[in-house]
């Protein structure tokens, strides 16, 4: 690929590297926004917590006010009384449990708790804006532990990830990952979903499931099978289902790595729906990196070097195409998460 060296597209470029910057900066905050309280006996107004953890940011953190207004505009209420009608946790017990370091725990939201409430949005000029709310009561939840580092746990952030997931599954369902098997049980209740199988690959979290919440479905449409992703793919026929969904990861930066290694079994299996959690920011994690080659192919030939050597994928599949970039308004088609899917999969423009 050949880009033109013009003012307007040196313009773009250093646009978009100051705001996936920014992006990067209030990146360091999401640590720091799970399990952070607003000490006030009454309900907090939104517009006060977002104030009130701004200040704390500033004050606290390297972040510039101007990035902090720009990444998190609003923060939203979480409503206590929507996340204990969910019917997962209105219907399965779970009670405290622990097998050497995995630890099953019963964890609970405290009035004006804040939380991390969905995936990053990316826009198009790749500033990340984070969705953030606040608990306007008390609520409790599941969570699922290992030495202290949590796992799974049915919050508002998992539930609002799987649900265009679990809206759009159908048929019969293969599921890689168990965890609290929170996206199995949803899809269980729909009536366009005959038959899951799950997949999971520690004996201990297998066991969890089979004993003690499979029993708790209200059909028998559930089974699961102890085995590693990879070699139950190896070994089976795929066709026999129509939707296949993946959850062994922990975010979208290990999800990454997984997704490419396993996205190429679209291309076998084009008549199955494939499902990835958290899919929309590991392919929003793509588009940076192809921004960066953009960047790398404006730079110098050492920086060029240095791009090649820690991400050769993309330099390998960008350098594949043959096009030549001679205005910014060209750059948008590459940017977008089709294109991330492309390269996910492989798929060379022709």
């Amino acid at each position: 690929m050949n880009i033109e060296l013009t003012n307007r597209i040196i313009k773009k470029m250093a646009g978009l590297k100051q705001n996936i910057a920014d992006s990067m900066s209030m990146s360091i905050l999401e640590p720091y926004i799970d399990g952070s309280k607003i000490q006030s006996e009454n309900i907090v107004t939104n517009k006060e917590a977002r104030e009130l953890f701004k200040t704390y940011s500033v004050n606290n953190h390297p972040i510039n006010p101007y990035v902090f207004d720009q990444c998190i505009p609003n923060i939203d209420t979480i409503h206590a009384i929507d996340l204990l009608q969910n019917p997962y946790l209105k219907n399965i017990v779970l009670k405290p449990l622990s097998i050497g370091d995995l630890k099953l725990e019963t964890a609970f939201y405290a009035k004006n708790e804040l939380a991390i409430i969905n995936e990053p949005l990316q826009t198009d000029d790749l500033l990340r804006k984070f969705p953030i709310g606040i608990f306007d009561d008390t609520a409790f939840t599941y969570v699922l532990k290992n030495k202290d580092f949590v796992w799974m746990s049915i919050c508002p952030m998992e539930i609002n990830t799987m649900y265009k997931h679990i809206k759009s599954a159908k048929g019969k369902v293969l599921v890689f990952g168990g965890g609290l098997a929170y996206y199995p049980y949803m899809i269980s209740l729909k009536e366009d979903v005959s038959e899951i199988t799950i997949i999971e690959s520690d004996e201990r979290i297998f066991h969890i499931i089979k004993d003690i919440i499979l029993p708790q479905f209200k059909n028998h449409k559930t089974q699961i099978i102890l085995c590693e992703a990879e070699q139950y793919i190896k070994n089976n026929n795929l066709s026999h289902y129509d939707t296949v969904f993946f959850d062994i990861w922990e975010d979208n930066v290990s999800g990454a790595e997984y997704m490419k290694k396993f996205a190429k079994y679209e291309l076998k299996y084009p008549e199955i729906q494939f499902q990835y959690w958290l899919e929309d920011s590991i392919l929003d994690s793509f588009i940076i990196n192809i921004a960066e080659y953009f960047s790398a192919k404006l730079g110098t030939v050492e920086y060029q070097d240095f791009f090649c050597r820690v991400a050769p994928d993309i330099w390998e599949y960008m350098e594949s195409i043959g096009d030549t970039i001679k205005r910014p308004s060209q750059l948008d088609y590459y940017l977008t998460r089709d294109f991330a899917k492309k390269y996910v999969l492989g798929v060379i423009d022709t």
